[in-house]
């Protein structure tokens, strides 16, 4: 794993003065929204109504609702929770939190949703600090995200690195200028935040070189990377915008390309690993297995997002049959707000097919012998949670038919069996494989 991912002296996070904290808190809270922020307003009389996430505050720009008009002139130059009145109600103004942005910004493809990206991000277990001046250069820890999609999830991962990385220059630190993008209507319009003149590209490239943690995101649709692109720098001023690398294009064919700089075209040299996390939201992502498993760290940490645990079970077997050095950590199915149900997904061979290969002969018929000699562990785990497999009592019958499911490979001689862990629960759609590399 990475150095930034592990605690260590030379990364610890230098004591803060409680003048300093104190300091910091009262910037916070005495906030005063300027031209260029992007605020949530809270009607007053319906708590429970989501709100208006507005563009970015421009003089001369109007709200206008069946509630009245709301002048973006009134907004600019109020403190965080003042009030504003309309000629049938009064909204609070607030700053959206990451969780309302993702919700509320425009979107062109459907986004992963809060609850997802946290838990996402909580499976990696990312540990950073920031760096101390004067200490030793190492290359910055890396994360690839394949699979921009609307930038929700690349929002999650940068705020969980954002300590890591030098705070941005006072001078690159421009004045917000508004982007109309002609593919949406006015009402659509997204944001765009972190705007430099070409002055001070030289010097933002500078500061990138001193990143010590970076996310790629790679997309293959243009459009789609563009979009998230501005919804990325929408957020705070895009205060998370600079540590982030979109890219166009196919994932494996981006790795490769990096293969290709390290060795600056040299065949005696071989690729080395410089990915500490993956996470790949692509519809066959066991096909670019092979090589991701070569870019990253040892206990690099990969995560493959699908929508059915079939598709987890064809990357289980990809890796089973390449023999590649990465282990399976967990399966998750990710329910919503409802709960994270933990899967077992693994590989079994019949007894008659192992005596077979083995040429001994057969005491029983159709017997299932598990390949991992934790699966009597993971049974008895699941009678002494019996009793909260009655809280599941709506998904028993969903439940079972699961349980009995089991996935034919192409190799007769191997099966793949699919099933919740019954009563293990943890805390939207979709299911989550997580690999760990190991030594070979």
């Amino acid at each position: 794993m990475h150095l930034l991912a592990r605690p260590s002296p030379a990364l610890r996070a230098p004591a803060r003065c409680r003048q300093c904290l104190r300091s910091l808190s009262t910037q916070a809270h005495a906030k005063v929204f300027a031209e260029g922020d992007v605020v949530l307003l809270r009607d007053r009389n319906r708590p429970r109504n989501p709100g208006i996430l507005t563009k970015p505050l421009k003089a001369g720009v109007v709200i206008v609702n069946q509630h009245g008009s709301l002048p973006h002139s009134d907004i600019i130059g109020k403190r965080i929770r003042d009030n504003l009145q309309t000629t049938k109600t009064q909204y609070r103004i607030q700053e959206p939190t990451l969780d309302e942005y993702v919700r509320m910004t425009p979107r062109i493809v459907t986004p992963i949703y809060p609850e997802d990206a946290s838990f996402i991000v909580n499976l990696f277990d990312i540990h950073v600090s920031p760096t101390e001046p004067g200490a030793a250069f190492s290359p910055p820890l890396e994360i690839l995200e394949a699979g921009t999609g609307h930038g929700g999830l690349t929002l999650h991962l940068a705020r969980a690195i954002h300590a890591a990385n030098p705070p941005l220059p006072e001078s690159l630190r421009a004045e917000y200028t508004p982007v109309v993008d002609p593919e949406h209507p006015a009402e659509e319009v997204t944001y765009e935040s972190t705007i430099v003149d070409h002055m001070a590209e030289h010097t933002l490239e500078s500061w990138k070189r001193q990143r010590r943690a970076v996310i790629h995101t790679v997309d293959h649709k243009a459009k789609t990377s563009k979009h998230a692109k501005k919804i990325v720098s929408g957020f705070r001023r895009g205060m998370y915008a600079n540590a982030i690398d979109f890219h166009v294009g196919d994932v494996s064919a981006w790795i490769k390309a990096r293969f290709t700089a390290q060795t600056k075209g040299d065949a005696t040299k071989g690729p080395e690993p410089f990915l500490s996390y993956v996470f790949l939201d692509l519809p066959s992502a066991e096909d670019h297995l092979e090589i991701v498993s070569q870019a990253l760290h040892m206990d690099g940490a990969l995560a493959v997002f699908n929508p059915s645990v079939t598709q987890i079970a064809d990357s289980v077997k990809r890796v089973r049959e390449l023999g590649l050095p990465l282990a399976l950590d967990k399966v998750v199915e990710l329910r919503g707000s409802d709960t994270v149900r933990e899967w077992d997904l693994r590989a079994v061979q019949p007894k008659a097919a192992m005596k077979a290969a083995n040429g001994t002969s057969l005491n029983g018929e159709n017997e299932e012998v598990d390949t991992d000699e934790a699966a009597a562990e993971s049974d008895q785990k699941e009678k002494n949670l019996a009793e909260q497999a009655v809280e599941e009592a709506k998904d028993l019958e969903r439940i079972e038919t699961e349980q009995n499911e089991e996935l034919q490979t192409g190799d007769a001689s191997w099966k793949y069996v699919c099933r919740p862990k019954t009563g293990l629960t943890m805390g939207v759609g979709g299911f989550v494989g997580l690999w760990r590399r190991f030594k070979t």
